[in-house]
């Protein structure tokens, strides 16, 4: 994942939201409050036309014209409506904070927005006299509480060892407005991750398979070869269902030439409440969503495009967890990532894997 480090400017055309999530905002009786000033400006139209002696244009492009500037005013209108509530919301909220410095709410999430935009101090503070932030100083209080909240919290998730951990690449470029050949930017490579507790019921006991893996890794020197796992289609894909003699891979092959004809294919959409799921019966296990609540770690300065970049971000997340090698007591500690964090991974094991003999 990349991100530009370069701050743009946001053109004032460029709105945050679009018409329609700002008309969905706008409550029924405001609408019905439009819609009644609209018809009134029509029908305000059509008599000033007839008192003038003019008779007004009802060929469809005219009408299509009207109905434009009707739904330009409609828009307008709300747009307005609804500056006027923030400005509102603004006031109020300078007021009540003028007075008890607790009801700080506005002022908070607009101090945490100027400061993750990089806005220097001396604007922050002025604002703060304002009414309309909180100070920088107490920004960088509740920055450190925050930090030290979310490392308590990773500190006793990881307590029950039931909670895995995702990291991924994040990388910056910091690009500047007239790069030469002794500066022409700087680039940063760091590595962000997630820890994401488990749900659905898993236990200690789910995860106590270390040695059970490893009697059958192919790192394992003494492993039986007849118990190394060797991933194969038809373990995921079970050939036939006991019930109905299907062919399950042609039943799930069948399936999805039917879902790209069902969206892709006009005549075929009336058949998409047809259409189920890949594989009906027992043998599709579904797993029923759930919302996951994750809990950051912390940024790390390495580059995890290389083996030894991925263990110095395993043995960074665990000691973020307040945890030693030791103290697994034969679990298993799951990471997510891309294919090249699980190359990566593989390659590492691979190489501090036992070896036979003095030079193998």
């Amino acid at each position: 994942m990349d991100v530009d480090g370069e701050l743009g400017t946001a053109s004032a055309d460029n709105d945050i939201l679009g018409d329609e999530e700002i008309e969905a905002s706008m409550d029924q009786e405001l609408q019905n409050d439009i819609e009644n000033w609209l018809d009134q400006e029509e029908v305000t139209f059509r008599a000033t036309a007839s008192a003038d002696g003019r008779s007004v244009d009802e060929s469809p492009e005219a009408t299509a014209s009207r109905q434009r500037e009707r739904k330009s005013k409609r828009m307008a209108r709300i747009r307005n409506e609804t500056l006027k509530r923030i400005k509102g919301v603004i006031v109020l909220s300078i007021l009540m904070q003028s007075s008890n410095e607790h009801c700080n709410m506005l002022q908070t999430i607009i101090g945490f927005f100027l400061n993750s935009v990089h806005t220097p101090s001396r604007v922050i503070d002025l604002l703060s006299h304002a009414g309309i932030s909180v100070a920088a100083s107490t920004l960088l209080k509740m920055d450190e509480s925050l930090i030290k909240q979310c490392k308590k919290r990773i500190v006793e998730a990881w307590k029950g060892f039931l909670i895995g951990t995702a990291y991924d690449n994040l990388d910056f470029t910091f690009k500047t407005k007239q790069p030469i050949i002794e500066n022409g930017g700087r680039f940063l490579s760091t590595t962000s991750a997630t820890f994401l507790p488990m749900e659905h019921g898993v236990t200690r006991e789910d995860l106590m398979c270390s040695n059970y893996l490893w009697d059958r890794s192919i790192n394992n020197p003494d492993a039986d070869p007849n118990l190394i796992y060797k991933p194969k289609l038809e373990d995921f894909m079970p050939q036939r269902v006991p019930e109905g003699g299907i062919d399950m891979q042609l039943a799930r092959k069948a399936w999805h030439i039917q879902s790209i004809l069902v969206k892709y294919c006009a005549p075929f959409g009336k058949h998409k409440k047809d259409l189920g799921i890949p594989v009906p019966g027992p043998i599709l296990q579904r797993i029923p969503p759930k919302k996951t609540t994750q809990i950051p770690a912390e940024l790390m300065e390495i580059k995890e495009s290389t083996a030894d970049g991925n263990a110095e971000v395993v043995s960074s997340l665990l000691g973020q967890a307040g945890m030693s090698p030791g103290d697994t007591d034969g679990m298993v500690l799951l990471f997510h990532g891309d294919l090249s964090t699980l190359e990566r991974l593989q390659a590492i094991m691979f190489s501090r894997g036992i070896e036979d003999e003095e030079w193998n």
